[in-house]
């Protein structure tokens, strides 16, 4: 009890240093960048709205529009949310009439969370309150949306608990769209078992050394049932294959560092976790380096005992944007270190988890929250992003290959091979996502094997920086095959289409047609 308290009282000495270290910041440099709040226009404002982040921005644009029109109205800051600062917040906010607080995450069962401490800083005014929660799951907020919703409050028609969404979405979080069907709430119903331990549904026709690790009744299933993926998910999929493989693989011997992204979040949420191995939740840039770490206490144990290498085993995972974006760099330094950890990147293409923004894994002329389909280019550009198998042939690694999960026997023969070899190893899987994509869920195996089929998504080994072995095209299709069941690709095909921006995707499958060696007699469709 002692120690909580202490680092209560020694948090809340932040309250002073704050301000302090903000002043001398403004004396050195000449500019304000941090504080406990920042108001602007709040002086003379009969409405004050409380934010934090970068939503602040285009709050102040919609403000000064709003001022242009006469009215009194203002924005506070929240430069430091822990400690809260209290007394600067109800010094702030104590002259105005009403306090709008947009909030951009939502605590179920008590509301917003900033506003919780809001309301705490003004006990005992009298002020009309408001709680918005805008921005959930990557929705954008837009100055139409904060110019509606404000002026409802200033007009005293905003209910105290409101959501900012898409104009198509329920504006109230109190009432839902559609009831949903009583039979998500009926008890009793039939068990339904998620995996029978049988050689079921296409391995029970094969030869035992055929069937893929689930059939086995001895597998790890190192990612167990509970998880919280979505309908179709390629990575669950994925990530269950890949992980057994390895489990089986290394007998058991295995640990996993996770990147924060779908994987982790669907896996394990607080205070759950459908893992069956020990897992370590890294940040959302450093897998590689939290694995790097792993196996360099392991060596260090193994060289204590008298031993040669450790038999434990390490697994570092991502998705595309732990992978290609944020943890590129400590990536590629594990590869250049030839630490003996293997990188499993789970690329669906986008940020998916925080709403489908473009990452630089985005396929050009997609649709994503943040290259959107407007415009003579619209969608991703081409030219942009990161062929992250290829650099990591160029690091000369021991390993390094690619798989769908499509062909779930060569996904786990990959992983095995993987695991017998030592040092830095790289798998980069294509996992399909229903949701980002825009694709029915029961389109993921198929827009998976299209994917190869096209020559979009190669399918090879290489070991040392040099290519070793491809799965070469059974059946050669056009790339429109691949395209129109995706709806972040809708924009190419409506109207009149751009034939144009479809050829330049078919030449870029070409391309990889062309530089792998994917085609031994072609056969077109």
């Amino acid at each position: 009890m002692e120690v909580r308290y202490l680092a209560h009282a020694k948090q809340l000495t932040a309250l002073d240093v704050i301000p302090r270290i903000a002043h001398e910041f403004h004396g050195r440099f000449g500019r304000h960048s941090g504080g406990l709040v920042r108001g602007y226009r709040i002086e003379d404002a009969e409405t004050i709205v409380v934010a934090l982040g970068s939503v602040i921005g285009t709050l102040k644009d919609t403000i000064d529009e709003m001022r242009a029109d006469g009215i009194a109205i203002g924005v506070l800051g929240i430069q430091s949310f822990r400690p809260f600062p209290l007394a600067a917040v109800r010094a702030a906010l104590q002259h105005a009439h009403n306090v709008v607080v947009l909030e951009k995450s939502f605590c179920v069962g008590l509301g917003g969370v900033v506003s919780t401490d809001v309301r705490l800083a003004l006990s005992g005014l009298q002020l009309h309150g408001y709680t918005v929660v805008a921005g959930l799951g990557g929705r954008a907020i837009t100055k139409e949306s904060l110019h509606r919703t404000l002026r409802e409050a200033i007009a005293g028609t905003l209910q105290p608990l409101s959501c900012v969404a898409a104009a198509r979405l329920p504006r109230t979080c109190c009432a839902t769209s559609a009831a949903l069907p009583s039979r998500w709430y009926e008890m009793g119903q039939p068990i339904k078992f998620y995996q029978t331990g049988t050689f079921t549904v296409g391995n029970r026709l094969l030869e035992p050394e055929q069937r893929t690790v689930q059939a086995s009744v001895e597998r790890s299933n190192s990612i167990n049932s509970g998880h919280r993926a979505c309908q179709g998910c390629g990575e669950a999929l994925g990530a269950r294959y890949a992980v057994d493989a390895a489990m089986r693989a290394t007998q058991g011997q295995l640990i996993a560092a996770n990147a924060t992204g779908c994987l982790e979040v669907f896996s394990t949420p607080y205070p759950e976790s459908s893992w069956q191995l020990p897992w370590i939740h890294s940040l959302f840039g450093n897998a590689a380096a939290v694995g790097t770490g792993i196996a360099a206490a392991l060596k260090v144990r193994a060289r204590k005992a008298g031993l040669e290498r450790n038999a434990v085993r390490v697994i570092a995972q991502g998705g595309d944007g732990g992978t290609t974006d944020i943890g590129f760099g400590c990536l590629s330094g594990m590869f250049e270190r030839n630490d003996d950890v293997l990188y499993i990147c789970y690329d669906n293409e986008a940020y998916m988890n925080t709403g489908v923004q473009r990452s630089s894994a985005t396929p050009p002329a997609a649709r994503t929250n943040t290259t959107m389909a407007v415009g003579e280019n619209p969608g991703a550009e081409f030219g942009q992003g990161k062929n992250l198998p290829r650099i990591a042939m160029a690091h000369e690694i021991p390993y390094v290959a690619t798989a769908t999960v499509a062909d779930l026997h060569d996904l786990e023969a990959k992983v095995e091979k993987a695991m017998s070899l030592h040092g830095a190893r790289y798998l980069h899987i294509l996992v399909p996502c229903p949701l980002g994509w825009g694709s029915a869920s029961c389109d993921t195996i198929k827009l998976a094997r299209l994917a190869r089929e096209t020559g979009i998504f190669p399918v090879f080994e290489a070991e040392r920086g040099e290519l070793t072995r491809v799965t070469q095209i059974r059946r050669r299709v056009p790339v429109e095959e691949y395209l129109k069941p995706q709806k972040r690709f809708a924009h190419l095909f409506a109207g009149a289409g751009r034939a144009d921006l479809i050829a330049r995707i078919q030449a870029d499958a070409d391309r990889n047609i062309a530089r792998f060696g994917l085609l031994a007699d072609e056969v077109t469709a």
